[in-house]
C-alpha cells in the first residue's frame, strides 16, 4: 500500500476505471494525461479557483459501470498553481484506512472514504445536477426522468409560462445533451422567448458546454436587446455571458465583451466578476484586458473588489504576463495606477 503514490495509481492498483472532472470555474472533463501530469507536479492546475483544485472523480468497476462512486475533492495548490503533494498524500492516507492492503472492496468502501474527509466538498444543487447529467452520459445511461419534460418545454410544446414545473436536473440534461434529439435547434429557437428565470437557469448550465454558433447568436441577441434599454436587466446580461463563456464561437463572445466594456453596464460589479470568473480566457487579448482593467479600477467598483479579482486572475496559469503588462503600462490611467499601487502596497 505504501507504494501507491498518486490517486491515479490507486485506481490502477484497485482495477477501477475513473474519469476526472474540473469542478472549479466550469464543469468539464479533465484529460487523463493532464490529471497524471498534475499529480506528478509537472503541470499546473489549468483552472484554479480560490487557489485550490476542485475535482469530481467518477469511478467504477472495470466490468460494471452500474456500480460506480463519486468523489468531490478540493486539493491545495502552491504559489504556481501546482499540486501540494502533502495534501494529496494525506488524502490517500485517510483513504487507505477504508481499503485493505489487497484493495478488496474498493467500490464498496470508496464512498465512505469521503465521510468527514477534510478534502471533500459538496457542490451546490445546480452543480450537482450538471455533474449528474454528465456522468449519466459518460456511463452510457439514459438521462434523468426530468429530461422529457424539459425537452417538451424548450421545444415550445408546453408554453413558456410553464417554467415553474421545470426541474434543475431536466435543464442540466438538456444542456449536457445539446448534441442529441435536436436539442440545440430547439434551444436556439426558444431562447428569445424564455422568461428570465428559465433563461438564467439554462445559461448557467450551458456555461459548461461547447455550444454551437446558433445558440450563441440567440443568447447574444438577447443580451444586445438589453443593452438598448435605458435600464438593462443585469441578470439577463450576466446569465447570457455565462451561457456563451465556453462557446465555440470565441470571436462572437469577444465582440460582445468589448461592447459590454464600452457600455455603462461595465460599471456593474456583477458584469465584471462574470467576465473574470467565466470568460477569463478572453482577457488574454490586449483589446479586452486593458479596457477590462480600466473598468475594474473605477472608483465605484472599489479597491477590495479590484484586489480580489486581479489576484484571482493573476493566479491562473498563463494569465499573469498579459495582465501585468497592462498594470505596468506607463500609459495606464491614473485610476489603474492608483488601484495597482494600492494592491501591491506601493
Amino acid at each position: 500500500m505504501n507504494q501507491v503514490k498518486t490517486i491515479g495509481h490507486f485506481f490502477e492498483q484497485s482495477n477501477t476505471q475513473f474519469r476526472t472532472f474540473d469542478m472549479g470555474r466550469r464543469i468539464c472533463k479533465m484529460p487523463s494525461i493532464q490529471f497524471k501530469q498534475f499529480e506528478e507536479c509537472t503541470l499546473a492546475y489549468p483552472k484554479p479557483s480560490q487557489r485550490q483544485a476542485w475535482l469530481g472523480i467518477l469511478g467504477w468497476e472495470n466490468e460494471n459501470k452500474n456500480n460506480h462512486f463519486i468523489w468531490f475533492l478540493k486539493l491545495p495548490l502552491d504559489e504556481k498553481a501546482c499540486m501540494v503533494p502533502a495534501g494529496r498524500d494525506d488524502f490517500l492516507h485517510r483513504l487507505f484506512k477504508t481499503v485493505d492492503a489487497k484493495f478488496s472492496g474498493v467500490q464498496q468502501n470508496a464512498q465512505s472514504a469521503m465521510d468527514d474527509n477534510p478534502y471533500g466538498f459538496t457542490p451546490n444543487q445546480e452543480r450537482m445536477a450538471c455533474f449528474h447529467a454528465k456522468t449519466l452520459k459518460i456511463l452510457g445511461q439514459p438521462a434523468s426522468q426530468y429530461y422529457q419534460f424539459a425537452q417538451d418545454y424548450f421545444a415550445g410544446r408546453l408554453g413558456y409560462e410553464q417554467w415553474p414545473q421545470l426541474g434543475l436536473q431536466g435543464i442540466a440534461d438538456i444542456a449536457t445533451r445539446c448534441d442529441e434529439d435536436n436539442n440545440a435547434q430547439h434551444l436556439a429557437k426558444s431562447i428569445p422567448h424564455l422568461p428570465t428565470q428559465p433563461f438564467s437557469a439554462l445559461c448557467n448550465f450551458l456555461e459548461n458546454e461547447r455550444i454551437n454558433t446558433q445558440i450563441t447568436e440567440a443568447i447574444i441577441e438577447r443580451i444586445n436587446d438589453q443593452l438598448m434599454n435605458e435600464e438593462p436587466d443585469i441578470q439577463i446580461i450576466t446569465s447570457g455571458l455565462r451561457g456563451i463563456s465556453y462557446a465555440k464561437a470565441s470571436g462572437l463572445r469577444e465582440k460582445l465583451i468589448k461592447n459590454l466594456l464600452n457600455h455603462p453596464v461595465a460599471r456593474s460589479i456583477e458584469v465584471l466578476i462574470t467576465i473574470a470568473g467565466r470568460a477569463w480566457n478572453d482577457l488574454h487579448s490586449p483589446q479586452l484586458n486593458q479596457p477590462y482593467i480600466e473598468a475594474l479600477a473605477s472608483e465605484n467598483i472599489g479597491q477590495d473588489i479590484f484586489n480580489h479579482v486581479m489576484s484571482d486572475l493573476l493566479y491562473i496559469p498563463g494569465m499573469r504576463g498579459s495582465l501585468l503588462q497592462v498594470l505596468r503600462n506607463p500609459e495606464r490611467s491614473k485610476q489603474v495606477e492608483k488601484a495597482t499601487g494600492a494592491m501591491f502596497g506601493a
